[in-house]
């Protein structure tokens, strides 16, 4: 059993940083950069870690394709870690992992960006401790390995007024187009429309479909009254931007019924504040302890 291995040091201990983590909102897995580890038969591996619909976080230890045995037999530890490096949940075992293969655990989500927060995202930073043993109890090399991964979230506050509200007819779109990160983003479209349901007009707000990008983000709709009051806020998070989806719903007669506050001289005001997940911007090796005599590909140790 993995408690053989208690007292012995680590044949390769990988340490995995991922800053500017203050909420989950990456569109891809998140990937580490891959370590070797010469000790445990030249093998390749790396870890990973993705959102599973808001509710947990579920992490991965790969082993990669490598010039390893086909199946080896290790004893692994994957640990998250608080800012003076004591774990903060650790899972340990033993496993015969075949070249391609993966472990994979789960955490709820809720734990890490919420209740235990502040042991767990130290200066918005998630860090992650992997490590490595033979079954075999010879003289370990003790290798350290130390990544870093960078994910890119943006946020954005906007003011969208559409003029003369009180005459936009029914099926017809108001178009916000919202510039997100640099020139090579599609923009994040929004839409607001009239719709009749059971005789009664309803304000749909709406973000359009993306074909070429997968927004992952958090958002909130308000609508501004004339001194700059919020009403009819909503909060929520959408994770797949390859449909439409609806982000509010306002009576129309609500806003009608009270128009000198909020719409004054026929105008709606909204306040939309959104913070956009890219995901992965940069990641690479930032230091060995030791290095393998393996190559290493370009893209393992530099921006990916």
């Amino acid at each position: 059993m993995a408690d053989d291995n208690a007292n012995r040091t680590a044949d390769l201990t990988f340490f995995w940083t991922i800053e500017n983590c203050p909420i989950m909102l990456s569109p891809r897995t998140i990937k580490s950069p891959i370590f070797y580890a010469e000790r445990l038969f030249c093998t390749r591996w790396n870890l990973e870690i993705k959102n599973v619909d808001q509710e947990f976080l579920m992490y991965f230890i790969n082993r990669n394709r490598d010039i390893g045995p086909y199946h080896i037999t290790v004893v692994f530890e994957l640990s998250f870690l608080d800012s003076n490096g004591s774990p903060l949940n650790s899972e340990k075992h033993v496993h015969q992992f075949m070249k391609d293969n993966f472990r994979d655990f789960t955490l709820l989500t809720d734990d890490v960006f919420q209740k235990r927060r502040v042991e767990f995202l130290a200066n918005d930073a998630l860090s992650l401790r992997c490590r490595l043993w033979k079954i075999q109890k010879d003289t370990s090399d003790n290798n350290l390995c130390f990544a870093r991964t960078r994910l890119g979230i943006e946020r954005l506050t906007i003011s969208w007024c559409t003029c003369d509200f009180s005459t936009l007819p029914p099926g017809r779109d108001v178009i916000y187009e919202l510039k997100v990160g640099d020139d090579t983003y599609p923009s994040l479209n929004m839409a607001l429309s009239m719709s009749v349901t059971n005789d009664e007009e309803i304000v749909l707000i709406r973000f359009l479909k993306s074909d070429d990008t997968i927004f992952h983000f958090n958002y909130e709709i308000s609508v501004l009254d004339v001194t700059g009051k919020k009403h009819f806020s909503r909060k929520s998070t959408i994770l797949l931007t390859q449909v439409d989806r609806l982000a509010h719903l306002i009576r129309k007669e609500e806003l009608m019924n009270d128009k000198d506050l909020l719409l004054p001289h026929d105008v709606l005001c909204l306040r939309c504040v959104l913070d956009i997940g890219y995901g992965t911007i940069w990641s690479g090796i930032e230091s060995y302890t030791r290095y393998p005599s393996l190559p290493t590909d370009s893209e393992d140790s530099r921006l990916i």
